[in-house]
């Protein structure tokens, strides 16, 4: 701030103001975040009630694209697979699956560190990836990969993606349980016949 006819401006004055400027600027950040996260909650609330309607593999599309918007990254994968296999199968990605390899064989590490970690993956937008184990209760049921670009990342970023990390356990869970349910309805089914 510079006012013209004053030759000086009072530091106290500007030290106020700057921490002002800097609690406001804060204030807004932390709106913006909220208002993200609640977007992305009820995006995935809306898919988790179309679990039943659609192609599971088409429902994780669908969501993966609806949020790289909101997370502010390049691209994403989902993998998952049955619990205690050695591998995750690639389930979805966006926007395509050139990007991501079709298996993943180190859940090992995975399942041993329990949290975000950078993954070296030949990307060819050379995009840095972080996987996101997604865990329901002590059982490892996919990973999210993040392709995320190095100058744009922040804490608030990963703090979104984290959130959203959360919101895609949920809806693989809800899957996988519809799955089981068909799966033993078909069973059933074919028993009485």
């Amino acid at each position: 701030l510079w006012l013209v006819g004053q030759a000086t401006l009072d530091p106290t004055f500007l030290r106020v103001l700057s921490a002002q400027l800097a609690l406001l600027l804060q204030n807004q950040r932390q709106h913006a975040e909220v208002q993200i996260t609640n977007q992305l909650r009820a995006m995935v609330a809306e898919y988790l009630e179309l679990v039943g309607t659609l192609e599971s593999r088409a429902l994780f599309d669908a969501v993966l694209t609806a949020a790289l918007p909101l997370l502010h990254v390049a691209s994403a994968a989902i993998y998952s697979g049955e619990q205690d296999e050695a591998h995750l199968l690639l389930y979805a990605s966006v926007p395509d699956q050139a990007h991501y390899p079709l298996l993943i064989d180190d859940v090992a590490h995975l399942v041993a560190e329990r949290a975000p970690r950078q993954m070296h993956l030949e990307h060819p937008a050379a995009l840095s990836v972080l996987a996101l184990p997604l865990w329901t209760h002590e059982t490892l049921v996919g990973v999210l990969l993040v392709g995320l670009d190095e100058d744009e990342r922040n804490p608030i970023q990963m703090r979104l993606v984290t959130f959203f990390a959360e919101q895609v356990t949920l809806l693989l869970r809800k899957a996988r349980l519809f799955s089981q349910h068909q799966q033993r309805a078909r069973e059933l089914f074919v028993l009485y016949e």
